[in-house]
């Protein structure tokens, strides 16, 4: 059982109702999902399409073991692993960009525009069942003409 009494006055993983959609599970995706895992969130929605290389595992939560395992299989079991809590994961090994909606935090770690484009279109028509959306990403795209 973990003891999340040094964290308390942070947050109560008591009141952690809702469910941590990740998508894009790459260095900004895979990280937070095991932050929050270990924070005490116990209900996971992962998505991506992609399989874990060997240039994933310098930066990202994979281990060699999970080299061509899917990204989503090989974080639901990090995440399993790290507490001895309840832990509900739903996967997704495809991408989420045409996908209409989303439920409880959305945390978008996705490499394009228009991926996260869709995604936040998605949410803003989700906006009932999205308390909070986190875009990992912060860039600017520009035409040089």
């Amino acid at each position: 059982m973990a003891d999340f009494q040094r964290q308390l006055d942070i947050i109560d993983p008591k009141k952690l109702v809702y469910p941590v959609t990740c998508i894009g599970l790459g260095g900004i995706g895979s990280f937070a999902a095991l932050t929050l895992r270990k924070m005490g969130f116990h209900t996971f929605v992962l998505w991506d399409h992609d399989f874990v290389e060997p240039h994933n595992v310098p930066s990202q939560a994979y281990g060699k073991a999970d080299i061509e395992s899917a990204k989503t299989e090989a974080l639901a079991a990090h995440l399993e692993a790290c507490l001895n809590e309840r832990l509900e994961t739903n996967v997704y090994t495809c991408r989420a960009d045409e996908f209409d909606s989303f439920e409880g935090i959305v945390i978008a770690g996705v490499d394009s525009m228009k991926s996260r484009a869709a995604i936040w279109k998605a949410v803003k028509k989700s906006r009932s069942f999205v308390p909070l959306f986190l875009d990992g990403r912060i860039g600017i795209e520009w035409d040089a003409e």
